[in-house]
């Protein structure tokens, strides 16, 4: 497992976003996560769900032993992760209607219609307040579909998002919908009675 120290000295397009990322799945106390591709963000991603107690559901077309270049520290299938091997439209047949989400990651297909695609079954999995990022949103030459494929992805769902302009792109996305869901475990501190109001 990549250590969380190690986050800063990484240079892939997404790691300026690591630690935003870390601190996301921990702050939401997330139990359920989902990610759109597999890599260096799944260390990211399984280092924070340590705290939380939490899984990760991963899909890629990679190998299920996911071992970057940049590290000798190998993902192997465990308890808190599982990863499918293989197109991210075979995935809500595999999952079936009982997921949940506090959480999800897309940085897999740069195609609009995919990216679309995977927003249209993925935004009904996520719980009020649940966080959806998508990375390359920004980039210049896929950003611009990617932004396309977002828009009509989102269509019928109430959510705030943003962008942040550096890394090629993150974008975030509050889900301000599904309350029929629940509410992400995030506004309850640990210890505490009071809770993080929601808007």
């Amino acid at each position: 497992m990549l250590a969380i120290e190690e986050l800063s000295e990484l240079t892939t397009g997404l790691s300026p976003h690591y630690m935003l990322i870390y601190n996301i799945v921990r702050g939401l106390n997330t139990e359920h996560a989902f990610e759109f591709g597999a890599g260096l963000s799944t260390h990211v991603i399984l280092s924070a769900l340590k705290h939380t107690d939490g899984h990760l559901i991963s899909c890629s077309m990679e190998s299920r032993e996911l071992i970057s270049n940049k590290t000798s520290h190998p993902i192997v299938n465990n308890d808190n992760w599982i990863h499918y091997e293989g197109y991210s439209e075979k995935v809500p047949s595999i999952l079936g209607d009982e997921l949940l989400l506090d959480f999800a990651l897309h940085d897999g297909s740069h195609s609009d219609i995919v990216v679309e695609k995977d927003l249209l079954w993925i935004k009904n999995k996520i719980r009020y307040n649940g966080i959806l990022l998508i990375h390359d949103t920004l980039h210049s030459y896929c950003g611009k579909k990617m932004r396309t494929g977002i828009e009509r992805g989102l269509v019928g769902i109430k959510h705030e998002k943003v962008t942040l302009p550096y890394g090629f792109g993150l974008t975030i996305i509050c889900i301000k919908d599904n309350k029929h869901l629940g509410i992400t475990n995030g506004l309850k501190k640990r210890h505490s009675p009071h809770l993080t109001e929601v808007l």
